[in-house]
């Protein structure tokens, strides 16, 4: 309906239309010729989203006249729909309704993202240049311990150091060996958080491969349980410490210390420390401070770039620190208002919705360099779906953050861990709410109690990531971990987490 802002496309995109495609690019490949279907011929309208999205067309069309009418406008992703097996694209797909609109590089618009910002200096540990000068996404790390000596650039395998040329999708840059020691601290990933638990589970076992993993937690946790050697570690209430809140920094917190260390637990710097001494390098390791005397150096150093915090015996004492408002930042600001002179941080200078990268990348074949859709694995036209009928998704629940919290048991009463499901599905399989249920697919076996409700749509399952991995004597999982479930394919591009996408079956439970 010609409600898009042309101008800003024209002045800071290449790859709207055939008019502003990079030099050497077909027009055809656009996104408006995808949007009207010059290679397929699918129109991309609200009647053909509805078929993927199950949402009416009548109301996809009322929320984009509301969006493109209401200028401007903030789409904040918050990010979780990317846990995809192509979610990428949907967070590609989120930052071009941004720019149809002009939207970004506005005040109270968007330029896409989880909408995530740090105003002022961050505090930390100073992190020595890692001398492999190689690193994996996080999600990849079982790929680095079954076939890491394989892995290359098409893997995820990136540089941190200049000494190593960090050549993209091109499969040159590589590891040299499998990762053969894990040390695991305060972390629930080793296997209750990652996907696909029994074959992590074998990975783990087999002492071919990682030969010896030490996790250090407050709780003899799922992922300690697979551990070599587990040792007990302080909570926040046995520890001096300091930290910002997550994602955007308005304050500082102080942890003061509440009691001695219960019974054998400590710090994790305090043992680090002097196993650093007994292999010869506790000076080098430590910078010869103790963990009170970095406390006070870090907090320093923060001091000399916000110059209006208190000293540290006043900020210790006061619990926590807010900081003066200030004026909001703008992202793009002035790129987005003068591109030639302030030109982007890409190749073109300008907000590439074409990516040549992506054209000429690995996945050329099927991934469009526009963001488009594209049926994805385990997705709802994959065949798998004639064993497997239902989708299963997962979504963060207010007893857990993420895995903490689930051994709280008392909790289990007020918010139950229990499988959404739609009543039409639950029918046709003789489910009743509160049954027991059998979830499974060829990855494993989950056993749980069964909420028949009208808040999921038909075709869709849903469970709380976060519960603790409870398996029987035959593997089947007792608690409720969604995990067991979960694919340990990454994203294409991104390698990360595609915990969203997977087909199941759900029956009920037969004693």
């Amino acid at each position: 309906r010609g409600l898009y802002d042309k101008d800003f496309l024209d002045r800071c995109c290449i790859g709207f239309d055939p008019e502003h495609m990079p030099e050497g690019a077909d027009p055809d490949d656009s996104y408006v010729s995808y949007l009207t279907g010059v290679r397929d011929g699918v129109v991309k309208s609200p009647s053909w989203a509805e078929q993927i999205t199950g949402i009416p067309a009548q109301k996809i069309t009322e929320l984009a006249l509301k969006y493109a009418g209401s200028h401007p406008a903030a789409v904040v992703q918050g990010l979780g729909h990317q846990r995809h097996a192509y979610g990428e694209q949907a967070v590609r797909g989120g930052i071009m309704l941004s720019l149809i609109c002009g939207n970004a590089g506005i005040s109270g618009g968007h330029a896409g993202g989880h909408g995530g910002y740090l105003v002022h200096a961050e505090a930390g540990m100073p992190i020595p240049e890692n001398p492999y000068g190689r690193k994996i996404p996080c999600f990849c790390w079982t790929e680095a311990v079954d076939h890491g000596h394989r892995m290359t650039s098409y893997d995820g395998v990136k540089s941190v150091s200049s000494a190593y040329s960090d050549t993209g999708h091109t499969g040159t840059l590589r590891l040299d060996s499998d990762i053969k020691m894990i040390f695991n601290i305060a972390s629930n990933t080793l296997i209750n958080q990652h996907s696909d638990i029994n074959a992590t589970a074998k990975l783990l076992k087999d002492t071919s491969k990682c030969e010896f993993i030490v996790t250090s937690d407050i709780f003899m946790t799922a992922s300690a349980m697979y551990s070599d050697l587990v040792l007990p570690a302080t909570s926040f209430l046995e520890n001096d410490n300091f930290t910002p809140p997550w994602r955007f920094n308005e304050y500082y917190a102080f942890n003061n210390k509440l009691a001695e260390p219960v019974g054998e637990s400590r710090f994790e710097y305090e043992w680090m420390s002097e196993l650093a001494y007994r292999l010869g390098i506790g000076d080098e390791f430590t910078g010869g401070r103790t963990c009170e005397e970095w406390l006070r150096a870090i907090y320093a150093e923060l001091r000399e770039k916000e110059p209006e915090m208190p000293g540290y015996d006043e900020f210790k004492k006061m619990g926590i620190y807010r900081f003066r408002p200030v004026k909001p930042v703008i992202a793009f600001e002035k790129e987005c208002r003068d591109p030639e002179r302030y030109p982007f941080k890409t190749t073109s200078g300008k907000i590439e919705i074409y990516s040549d990268a992506v054209a000429k990348g690995r996945y050329k074949e099927y991934f469009p360099a526009i963001p488009g859709y594209v049926d994805q694995p385990e997705g709802f036209r994959d065949p798998l779906t004639a064993k497997y009928p239902l989708q299963l998704i997962g979504w963060h629940t207010k007893r857990r953050a993420h895995s903490v919290h689930d051994n709280n048991h008392s909790m289990d009463k007020l918010d139950p861990n229990c499988l959404w499901i739609h009543p039409g599905d639950a029918d046709v399989r003789g489910i009743s709410d509160g049954d027991m249920v059998i979830v499974r697919n060829d990855r494993g076996t989950v056993q749980i109690p069964v909420m028949v409700t009208e808040r999921i749509m038909k075709g869709v399952t849903a469970m709380a990531q976060g519960a603790w991995y409870t398996p029987d004597e035959s593997g089947t999982d007792k608690r409720g971990c969604i995990n067991v479930l979960t694919s340990l394919h990454p994203t294409p591009y991104a390698f990360g987490n595609p915990q969203h996408t997977n087909l199941v079956e759900v029956v009920k439970y037969e004693k």
